[in-house]
């Protein structure tokens, strides 16, 4: 609709406040896009402000999970655009954005020396609800340092103010900041009535994101709360809720990479790669052989990667030291997560009720998972372009087999089960590409099929009906003629019949 309406101004704005809306409701990925969309119709239009909004908006989003390097890429692109043009509405909000990504990354100076230039930025004209903002960021920024005193009145006429105007998200964030200072006070009774007026009645869907973005920068003290106000379910499941998103954090950051065509995507602290090659970077440092000290440090780690679900001391002693004494383990496994943590940093690897795992909570890359990901995501639609989308994915993260040069009984079974997978999906995507009348599409994926499985008789059937369907006998003739050399050649054995019926089917 916006597209053929041809308004670029009106897009610009309805992309805008539609992206923010999706950020707000924790549609962080169609967030993303939409606000991009916004810039792009902003540029059509030469309409600076809307690209200035949308930009900061984007540098909140990233912000608020925890892509900091992102968020200040968006917010100097926004300088650019505000020293352009003498908005100081936009002003004032991107100095309230950058103070609090200083307030989240603990610069707590620089973060009141924003706020102080928000204020400034439009004199003495601020409306009541921009007072009441101002007067409520400087309050939690307070509580972030410790600094309790003369904060409680504040937050409390400013709750009132966003209530009787009906601001229920700002009004959300001052309960949480009072619950916050009233739990930091030891005032369990007054904080008791916080809790059950914000964390045990319905809370908004616009405001939850919003609320765990600044539960997290008070992460401690909310799940203190949650152990004393143990009667309350809505603040455990808040907090529960909390600390999974976190959690989550870095496949969400992982799932924007190269959403947006503004922003840069943020470097990843380690990638992995499995697929036809085995290679693990810090950055974009390879970590060498002398750095990992022996390869059994190397693949050590790299059980630890491709068993998500982890395993104890005695799991791993059973895969690499199965016949050494429990002393001869015990100063083996000492030694090798030494040198791995050494190697790939000390919080690569946690310990968790008797659980070693690979930290799947810092930002990294690994091949085979993405690959198993696009597999999975193909599997889980009925969209046949979605399919399509996945598939495709997934077969361009195949670059070979699964760690090709480590012949050890773990890395032989998933290397077979990413072998029959990745089969499995190329022939899908001939199919699909066959179902579309795509047809060289269909010929040139099935011949990636034969790149890995020559004798593969469903890939040289695919080809066959191709060809037919494009009217070409002679190409159908000369895929079965290719079909029973390769087979006798390596196999010595005939086509199957369903093979050789198709061939008569399609040449009679």
């Amino acid at each position: 609709i916006l597209q053929s309406n041809g308004n670029a101004i009106l897009s610009a704005n309805v992309l805008n406040n539609l992206g923010v809306l999706q950020y707000l409701l924790g549609q962080y990925e169609k967030a993303v896009q939409t606000l991009d969309k916004a810039l792009q119709y902003s540029k059509i239009a030469s309409y600076p402000r809307m690209e200035g909004y949308a930009l900061i908006s984007l540098g909140d989003l990233y912000r608020d999970l925890g892509s900091y390097s992102q968020a200040q890429s968006a917010y100097d692109q926004a300088w650019e655009v505000i020293s352009r043009i003498e908005d100081k509405s936009l002003e004032m909000y991107q100095f309230l954005s950058m103070a609090t990504l200083e307030r989240i990354v603990g610069s707590f100076e620089v973060a009141e020396e924003s706020l102080q230039k928000a204020i400034k930025t439009t004199g003495t004209r601020h409306s009541d609800f921009e007072n009441a903002v101002f007067d409520l960021e400087h309050a939690i920024l307070s509580l972030r340092q410790g600094q309790l005193d003369d904060i409680e009145v504040q937050l409390q006429n400013r709750l009132r103010s966003f209530n009787s105007e009906g601001h229920r998200m700002e009004a959300d964030r001052t309960k949480l900041a009072l619950f916050v200072l009233m739990m930091q006070k030891n005032l369990v009774k007054s904080a008791e009535k916080i809790c059950i007026d914000l964390f045990d009645t319905p809370m908004s869907a616009t405001s939850k994101p919003a609320l765990m973005s600044l539960g997290s920068e008070f992460k401690d003290v909310l799940l203190n709360a949650a152990k004393i106000f143990s009667n309350s379910t809505g603040l455990l499941e808040f907090t529960t809720e909390m600390i999974e998103h976190q959690r989550r954090l870095p496949e969400i950051r992982k799932s924007l990479r190269g959403k947006s065509s503004i922003i840069p995507n943020a470097p990843v602290r380690i990638v992995l790669r499995t697929l036809g090659k085995t290679q693990v970077r810090i950055g974009e440092h390879l970590v060498t052989t002398a750095e990992w000290r022996t390869q059994m440090s190397r693949d050590f780690f790299l059980y630890l990667v491709a068993h998500p679900e982890g395993a104890t001391k005695e799991e791993i002693a059973e895969v690499f030291w199965p016949y050494s004494t429990a002393e001869a383990v015990r100063l083996r496994f000492k030694n090798t997560i030494y040198r791995v943590r050494r190697a790939v940093g000390a919080d690569a690897i946690t310990f968790v009720d008797d659980y070693y795992r690979f930290n799947r909570s810092i930002d990294y890359e690994y091949d085979a998972e993405e690959f198993m990901n696009e597999l999975n995501a193909a599997n889980a639609t009925n969209s046949q372009a979605d399919q399509i989308k996945h598939l495709k994915a997934a077969i361009s993260n195949y670059h070979g087999v699964f760690l090709p040069k480590l012949d050890m009984e773990w890395t032989l079974v998933l290397r077979t089960q990413m072998q029959h997978a990745f089969m499995d999906a190329v022939i899908k995507l001939a199919n699909l590409y066959f179902q579309a009348e795509q047809y060289q599409q269909a010929i040139h994926t099935a011949n990636r099929a034969l790149i890995e499985d020559p004798c593969n008789e469903a890939a040289h059937r695919l080809i066959m009906l191709a060809y037919a369907a494009m009217g070409s006998r002679a190409e159908v003739a000369r895929q079965f003629e290719k079909c029973t050399r390769v087979l006798k050649k390596e196999l010595n054995v005939e086509p199957a019949q369903q093979t050789k019926a198709l061939y008569e089917m399609l040449t009679r």
